[in-house]
């Protein structure tokens, strides 16, 4: 009998290659919800499904930016572009119990594969995903490029109810990620440990005359974190900032990029910094584009940097903001582990 679901039960030590089309939701931690498993496709792990071999899951093609100068011997090579990368499979499904189980099969495969599998009014890119014996999973978005074309098979053996098949993907962007998002939380939840300066400095006799407002204003520095970043590739996260705040600001130190909004956060409203790619927004739960209040010297190629770019991949970030209030206020750093190659 074929296993339940896309996925190793408990205790199975086995690699599974996956298809998960646009249509597929994927959670946070990497999961997918039970009622669509029948929407992904396996390409080995069953009993009538084989993947016979593989290529292009290691490093992507290079372009390399290079220039020459008048009478230069050569050239000077000054950076790099990661290229799309093209992943192949060639998979064997069946045989089948007869000949309308072999038709069924084909049906089935094409429709779990086509590029068209899409949410209403949207374009998706599905995901590759290989799940390796020790349950480590890696994801690449892709879609279908070629195949199936259920080719005519070889008439000097008999092999009616099954097909072997060349499937080719073509993953725009080249690097996989582990789809278990990670994240980094300040938020407001006590003055017990900060420390007020005054100019001039109040006697400390003075202290406890001090009484804590529920809200903090002034230059204050919300926390300070080392996030050690195991990537072989950047991470651009995604930055949600939940008000009130006035004037937040998100720096890698490490790096020495920094993002930061001249703009009132207010109570209930959340504002999104997403720094994916191709999105590179920076948006209102109101709905407002405020991409406007970014202010000089902010910068959208803000990331999570690997070794040896950061040493030992150790970022640290610090975040800053005013006029923020205890239990509401949170700035949230969320992304993906990303790799050149697996």
């Amino acid at each position: 009998m074929p296993r339940p679901g896309p996925f190793p039960t408990q205790g199975e030590r086995y690699e599974i290659d996956l298809y998960i089309p646009p249509d597929v939701v994927v959670n946070t931690d990497g999961s997918i919800a039970k009622a669509d498993w029948g929407k992904v496709y396996k390409f080995n792990g069953r009993d009538d499904q084989f993947l016979l071999s593989f290529t292009g899951m290691g490093m992507p093609k290079v372009r390399y930016i290079k220039q020459r100068g008048p009478e230069q011997h050569g050239e000077t090579y000054l950076d790099f572009r990661l290229q799309p990368r093209i992943i192949q499979y060639v998979h064997r499904r069946g045989p089948g119990c007869d000949r309308d189980e072999y038709w069924d099969n084909r049906a089935d495969t094409i429709n779990r594969l086509r590029m068209n599998r899409q949410p209403s009014g949207q374009f998706n890119m599905g995901r590759l995903r290989k799940i390796r014996p020790d349950g480590t999973m890696r994801d690449i978005y892709a879609l279908i490029e070629q195949g199936p074309t259920f080719a005519a098979r070889r008439l000097n053996r008999w092999d009616e109810w099954a097909f072997t098949e060349t499937l080719r993907f073509i993953c725009p962007d080249p690097t996989w990620f582990d789809p278990e998002r990670q994240s980094e939380v300040w938020a407001v939840v006590a003055y017990s440990n900060l420390i007020f300066e005054t100019t001039p400095p109040l006697p400390s006799e003075y202290s406890d005359h001090w009484t804590l407002p529920f809200a903090f204003s002034g230059s204050l520095v919300v926390g300070t974190t080392t996030i050690a970043y195991s990537g072989t590739w950047f991470a651009s996260p995604i930055i949600t900032l939940t008000g009130p705040m006035s004037g937040p600001q998100v720096e890698n130190l490490s790096t020495g990029e920094r993002l930061k909004l001249d703009y009132m956060i207010s109570n209930g409203e959340t504002v999104v910094i997403d720094l994916t790619y191709g999105v590179k927004t920076v948006t209102s739960s109101t709905g407002a584009n405020l991409i406007g209040t970014l202010t000089e010297g902010s910068d959208l190629g803000f990331h999570l940097a690997p070794e040896p770019e950061v040493e030992g991949g150790q970022n640290e970030i610090e975040v800053t903001a005013t006029e923020g209030a205890v239990g509401t206020s949170q700035i949230d750093l969320s992304w993906y582990t990303r790799y050149i190659g697996i």
